[in-house]
């Protein structure tokens, strides 16, 4: 079976990749699709929240947070910064690790 292929600005490409992200407002984890057109715009489903994917790496790491308010377990970007400020994505309840 043939790779499917598409031209995209002027790229070839042979498929997509699937990247995650961590929203700059909410610090939720969610996954994209990476077209690897840059810059490449995008919205956080949890917040709504607009980003832009140019390429750079973040440095931390992801965390699995419990929600204290519904118990839900979600991942956040931790990088190191604290107060670190997060919001659940299936209660919205506001949580800080300090």
């Amino acid at each position: 079976t043939p790779k499917e292929e598409k031209e995209v600005g002027g790229i070839k490409l042979v498929s997509s990749v699937t990247k995650k992200v961590v929203c700059s407002n909410c610090n939720t984890v969610f996954t994209i699709t990476d077209t690897g057109v840059r810059p490449l715009r995008y919205t956080c489903p949890n917040c709504g929240e607009p980003g832009v994917l140019r390429g750079k790496t973040a440095e931390g790491v992801r965390k699995s947070i419990t929600c204290d308010e519904c118990e839900h377990t979600f991942e956040v970007y931790d990088t190191g910064e604290r107060p670190l400020k997060y919001e659940c994505p299936k209660c919205h309840f506001e949580g800080i690790i300090s």
